[in-house]
């Protein structure tokens, strides 16, 4: 009867420890489990990202060690296309070709900057289709071949270009007179500037010999008056420009506008030169 008794209470504390463990686990092992895994899951991904972060710091510092060669082709380019009109540089520009070789500017009239744009261009007209003896819609397709909905005959669209942002020109007149091979070299040359003048339209009068009046030098024979119509291009910067680390802007002055050295930079002088710019000069060989 005791061992009875022994039994039952041994089996009644078996099923209780059973039931406490299964609670236990339940309850407390089974969420730190999951707790542990989610933990675990986090760590892989924050070092992941870390592994992603340090390859891109590693990228960035070897491009820091090129920032100067950024810098110089950054400047090559603005001198190309700089950040405002610069007049006074291009007129300079003009007149140091004209010296060389041997016309006389007369005159020189910048336009007012316009903004570039693309020109839509219209598209082609599609051909009428064909009708055809059944209509296809009623026309169930070939057993195992799979349709997606599309016209096979609709043609392509490409996507439209887009002029970049603050990018302007100033259209620029240029007159001169001069013996014509040398009208001819001057216009080679501003072809061919520093900064970027696209040359449209050269218009070319023949000049008959004449005194020295109202202003206009003497021509002589074969001098011609010759009008010069190109395009000059700056891009401005965005207002969101980043400064350089140096503290001065992209164009290399500084909130002020002044230089690097915190002065005023002087105004250009125009070139000056000993030769008589009215006598002809001989065309290159």
């Amino acid at each position: 009867m005791a061992r009875g008794r022994s039994a039952g209470w041994i089996a009644g504390a078996v099923v209780l420890v059973l039931a406490l463990s299964a609670v236990g686990w339940f309850l407390v092992i089974s969420p730190k489990f999951d707790e542990a895994a989610e933990t675990q899951a986090m760590v892989d991904d924050t070092e992941m990202r870390n592994d992603i972060l340090r390859t891109e710091v590693a990228a960035l510092a070897e491009k820091s060690t090129h920032i100067e060669d950024y810098r110089t082709e950054l400047a090559g380019l603005q001198r190309q296309i700089p950040v405002d009109a610069q007049l006074p540089a291009l007129v300079d520009a003009f007149q140091a070709i004209a010296n060389e070789t041997g016309v006389l500017i007369t005159e020189i009239t910048p336009a007012a900057p316009t903004a570039v744009t693309i020109a839509e261009t219209v598209p082609a007209a599609t051909p009428e289709p064909t009708p055809a003896a059944t209509d296809p819609a009623a026309t169930p397709a070939p057993e195992g071949e799979v349709t997606d909905g599309t016209d096979p005959n609709a043609v392509p669209t490409t996507p439209t270009p887009t002029a970049p942002e603050g990018l302007v020109y100033l259209q620029v007149n240029v007159r001169v007179v001069g013996p014509y091979e040398n009208v001819a070299v001057f216009v080679e040359r501003a072809q061919n500037l520093e900064r970027l003048f696209l040359v449209g339209a050269v218009d070319v009068v023949r000049l008959d010999p004449a005194e020295e009046a109202s202003g206009r030098p003497e021509i002589f024979e074969g001098w011609v008056e010759s009008t010069v119509t190109g395009l000059a291009f700056v891009l401005t910067p965005p207002a969101s420009a980043v400064p350089l680390p140096d503290g001065t802007g992209e164009d290399g002055t500084g909130e002020d506008g002044t230089g690097e050295d915190g002065e005023t930079p002087p105004p250009p002088t125009m070139p000056d030169s000993d030769r008589n710019p009215f006598l002809p000069l001989a065309p290159p060989s």
